[in-house]
């Protein structure tokens, strides 16, 4: 029996999970840490807890399943997109890792688009800059840390800093590149016009090798750390997102991955490059070759029902099954209540960090079932947003793959189909990130003919729930009102936030 590993580099936390070429999950290792702050508004990882991680993910692996680690084919990587790793000339972290999740380049953000404009930005990278990216972050790190910046040899991305501890290799893929704000993702390469602009040094940034190409072999001295054998083929992997995508079958146009974890992400492919001109949503390299896929990102998906949840039982949380139980008792469109689920800003399509959210139409005779319906509906209409900017670039979703926290209640999967006026389906493929890491690692190491036949072999899907035709007027006039109801607020966003 042929084995395969995809190993997870996730903000929270590592996951490891060991496959057969069958698809069986034979093992699964996870090790969990946090991100520092360092001061408000910042994240940081150190990259060693990464690796640390990972050292510790392997091993729980081969001691629970006893797997001979010469019958691993394969090991694939999927990591948290967009912060930089700053090695110097020897390999060595020059600090720590400035992640996705930091909040300091605010300024830096507002001069890029000035010196860019979003035409240049659109000519040259094709995506919107946020903080957190690495084109901010290193603005940021030029101006404040210029030391730092000198000494960087290197500049890699979370997954890639694993992969180097592995096999000695300083590369990454084009998906996760494409998150950088610094790459062309239609000439699949650095933008020389962005670095120019930036005034940043092209030498420092990784070589880029396609998604599913065998890049390296585990080193001696990474084989005597984690219980591998040395020679093991290193596969390149990709981004968290196109890697759970994988592990959910949809690497077909028409199909959207709908995410609900703390945040919310609508992923859908497509055969050509497509770029918002308005730069409201991502377009990034598939890990599929010869094709791209659009992201667009919620700040708030899970998290709203989280908060509403601890705020109205702080003492003994509400479970979410009795929240769920009591959101299904209200109608749809809970008794004309509208919820902007802002709660940490937004991005796509509004791409403003001073959105907040808001709860529009209350009267005293809504109830808390009211109140939790309407959080449901809200980030499926702020999906929705996301949904006819799809439409709009003329890319035509035909059904819903449903994935993370949301997925497990039939209420909201139906609220889902009801809003979006699509089928949703569910994958019932487990750690879906680390999952598309392996599958990922057995495309490259030649277990699986293509991508395609991984699918084939490794996704399974649940039941499929339809629209039902009675809610779409409801939903169709109170997404509406939605819509209006941001531009009337957001000059107001910007009073609260100044």
């Amino acid at each position: 029996m042929r084995y395969i590993l995809g190993i997870d580099i996730g903000t929270s936390g590592t996951k490891s999970v060991l496959l057969d070429e069958n698809g069986r999950v034979i093992a699964v290792g996870q090790q969990a840490y946090d991100f520092d702050t360092p001061q408000p508004g910042w994240a940081e990882q150190d990259p060693e807890v990464w690796w640390n991680a990972v050292k510790a993910t392997i091993r729980q692996i081969l001691s629970t399943s006893r797997v001979d680690p010469a019958a691993i084919r394969g090991i694939g990587f999927s990591g948290q997109m967009h912060g930089p790793v700053f090695l110097d000339e020897a390999g060595r972290s020059l600090r720590p890792a400035i992640i996705w999740a930091d909040q300091r380049s605010g300024q830096e953000c507002r001069d890029i688009y000035k010196i860019m404009g979003v035409e240049g930005l659109h000519r040259a990278v094709g995506n919107p800059v946020d903080s957190g990216f690495m084109a901010a972050t290193m603005l940021w790190i030029k101006r404040h840390e210029p030391e730092t910046y000198r000494k960087i040899h290197t500049l890699l991305l979370p997954k890639d800093y694993v992969k180097f501890r592995l096999t000695g290799r300083r590369v990454t893929d084009p998906s996760d590149a494409g998150g950088t704000s610094l790459y062309d993702v239609r000439q699949l390469a650095w933008s020389q016009e962005m670095l120019a602009a930036l005034e940043l040094s092209p030498a420092m940034f990784a070589e880029v090798r396609p998604s599913g190409e065998m890049i390296g072999t585990v080193t001696p001295e990474a084989a005597a750390a984690t219980g591998l054998q040395a020679g093991t083929p290193v596969v390149n992997g990709g981004n968290d997102q196109t890697m759970g995508a994988l592990a959910s079958g949809a690497i077909t146009p028409g199909d959207v991955l709908l995410m609900i974890g703390t945040g919310g992400t609508l992923f859908t492919t497509v055969d050509a490059v497509v770029v918002d001109p308005g730069l409201r949503m991502h377009t990034y390299p598939h890990c599929v070759p010869g094709k791209w896929h659009l992201l667009g990102a919620i700040l708030a998906g899970g998290l709203p029902l989280k908060w509403f949840r601890n705020l109205v039982s702080p003492d003994t949380p509400l479970s979410y099954n009795e929240m769920t139980r009591e959101a299904a008792a209200t109608p749809p469109g809970a008794d004309g209540v509208i919820f902007l689920p802002y709660l940490a800003g937004e991005r796509t399509p509004h791409m403003n960090r001073a959105a907040r959210g808001v709860f529009f139409g209350l009267s005293h005779t809504h109830t808390r079932g009211h109140l939790t319906r309407a959080i449901m509906e809200g980030v499926m209409f702020a999906m929705r947003d996301c949904v006819e900017l799809f439409k709009e670039l003329g890319v035509r979703p035909t059904r819903i793959i449903a994935g993370g926290g949301g997925a497990s209640s039939q209420l909201w999967r139906q609220i889902q189909a009801d809003i979006l006026q699509l089928p949703v389906i569910t994958a019932q493929t487990p750690e879906k990130s680390a999952t598309g890491a392996a599958m990922i690692a057995g495309v490259g190491a030649g277990v699986f003919a293509s991508f395609e036949d991984a699918c084939q072999r490794m996704v399974t899907f649940g039941e499929e729930l339809a629209p039902i035709a009675a809610n779409a007027p409801r939903y169709e006039e109170m997404y509406q009102v939605y819509r209006d109801l941001y531009p009337s607020l957001q000059p107001h966003f910007a009073r609260m936030a100044a």
